[in-house]
């Protein structure tokens, strides 16, 4: 099978000489000398992207003890029970589900149970077992019905800030992309889901004055971003109005969904709850409402709107993914000023006095996602590329000077409101991980310790004093971080 790039592979558990490939197009290739020769047997549909340019779904193909052959593609299931020599085929939309208590509903339907990385036959009991990029799916039928083989919460794509209850900091709730919205009310030790079948569920906010009204932002394509708001703690929803995505049209094989889709924030304005603020990556800029959410329009035009942040007093900031510049206003979105014409790609405001404001500025231009993205798609700034490392930045004048704090290629910052003198920064270029300061910026030291993710994506106060939640790909907690 040279030249031929195989997703699965499998033996018989009866007859070891038969044997069976499933290719990236979904050919299905059957041996009954051992893997001397193939030939192909049947296709599933497998409608893949180019490797190199964005994983494929890998897709399975398994053998039983009693040579039946099962094959799953991303669109198409094949079933063979006269040794892979014939086989039936069931689109995806035809397989019967049962997820068992399993909180990810939208996750587990329609193509997600084709969205297979491995098939395995157990030689004992007649099951099957599918891996998915969330759970254990299984059948017993030879694929007409299949169940939950596994339940919890694996989130991999947490692309925007988690919300920590203002009231009980027990209470938390994650958005996870296409994976939906899920809450705990015990710390995490147990999670449930408000989602049926929405996906993208983008960036969440609490209302800062009246705490069970809950708002997030959904976006799946260019005509589907909206803004939901829940009454009831975030257990149901309502939708108040869409918000244009046009560059959602944008995603394709070359462009794929991590460069336009996904990351948004929404934002209310402590001052006055009927001000709310959303902004999403592939949004054009920043939107106001003035209307508690029932209307929005647009009152800064940005490339792709980064991290969007209201204060106390109700003063906006924000920059872009692009990392042009740091953006202020200070009239409630009327008026927006550049207070920083760099590269910045990450930026915190004093809790206490936003006059003092920290940014992360020049290191963005290798940052983004080294391990999935081909080095085409990273971002890269004209006169940048030789510069060295991303200087972190300190202003105590609201941005009309600024000074440098050091070169550590730093990306996401944090200050302790109880204790502002204690930060934290993520060195998402620098391969330090995680460190901390506890002389407000002046010098900092490794504190990554055990956490798994090297480039958090930023960092959420938890409530307690001294307790950070960290995010990127997954959701941890640290506690005590002023000691």
């Amino acid at each position: 099978l040279k030249g031929n790039q195989i997703m699965d592979f499998a033996a018989s558990p009866a007859t070891p000489e038969l044997m069976f490939a499933l290719e990236q197009d979904g050919r299905i290739f059957r041996s009954e000398d051992g893997g001397k020769n193939f030939v192909v047997v049947e296709t599933v549909k497998h409608d893949y992207w180019t490797w190199g340019t964005w994983p494929p779904f890998f897709g399975g193909i398994a053998v039983n003890k009693e040579n039946h052959v099962i094959a799953i593609g991303r669109e198409e299931m094949g079933v063979s029970i006269d040794a892979g020599k014939t086989f039936s085929k069931t689109e995806e939309k035809d397989h019967l589900w049962d997820p068992k208590g399993y909180i990810f509903p939208n996750r587990s339907t329609n193509r997600s149970l084709f969205k297979v990385i491995k098939l395995a036959a157990s030689p004992a009991s007649g099951r099957w077992y599918a891996v998915g990029g969330h759970l254990v799916k299984i059948t017993q039928d030879n694929g007409k019905s299949w169940y939950a083989g596994s339940q919890g919460i694996d989130i991999l794509c947490i692309y925007s800030p988690p919300v920590i209850d203002s009231t009980n900091p027990n209470r938390i709730h994650a958005v996870a992309g296409d994976n939906g919205h899920f809450y705990t009310h015990d710390l995490g030790r147990n999670w449930k889901t408000s989602e049926v079948s929405m996906g993208n569920v983008d960036g969440i906010a609490q209302d800062p004055n009246h705490p069970n009204i809950f708002y997030k932002l959904s976006g799946k394509s260019k005509d589907t971003g909206a803004l939901y708001r829940s009454k009831d703690e975030g257990v149901t929803w309502d939708k108040l109005t869409n918000i244009p995505l046009p560059g959602m049209e944008t995603r394709t094989n070359q462009n794929p969904s991590f460069i336009e889709g996904w990351i948004g924030r929404v934002r209310v304005d402590p001052t006055n709850s009927n001000r709310i603020y959303v902004s999403h990556r592939s949004s054009k800029g920043v939107y106001r409402s003035l209307d508690g959410g029932q209307s929005f329009h647009l009152v800064l035009t940005l490339q792709r709107p980064w991290e969007l942040e209201v204060t106390k007093k109700g003063t906006i900031f924000i920059n872009t993914f692009d990392s042009t510049g740091l953006y202020r206003s200070e009239n409630h979105g009327k008026d927006f000023e550049k207070i920083h014409e760099g590269q910045v790609n990450n930026f915190v405001v004093h809790p206490n006095d936003e006059n003092i404001i920290y940014a992360n500025v020049g290191s963005w231009h290798h940052a983004w996602a080294q391990a999935r993205v081909k080095t085409s798609y990273m971002r890269h700034f004209q006169g940048q590329e030789n510069k060295g490392k991303g200087q972190l930045y300190k202003t105590e004048d609201g941005g009309k000077t600024w000074q440098s704090l050091g070169a550590h290629d730093g990306f996401a910052l944090y200050i302790e409101p109880n204790f502002p003198q204690v930060m934290l920064m993520a060195t998402r270029d620098g391969g330090k991980g995680i460190l901390r300061s506890l002389d407000a910026g002046k010098s900092w030291h490794e504190f990554h310790e055990q956490h798994h993710n090297y480039r958090p994506r930023g960092f959420v106060y938890g409530g307690v004093p001294g307790r950070v939640y960290t995010w990127n790909h997954n959701f941890y907690r640290r506690d005590k971080i002023h000691q």
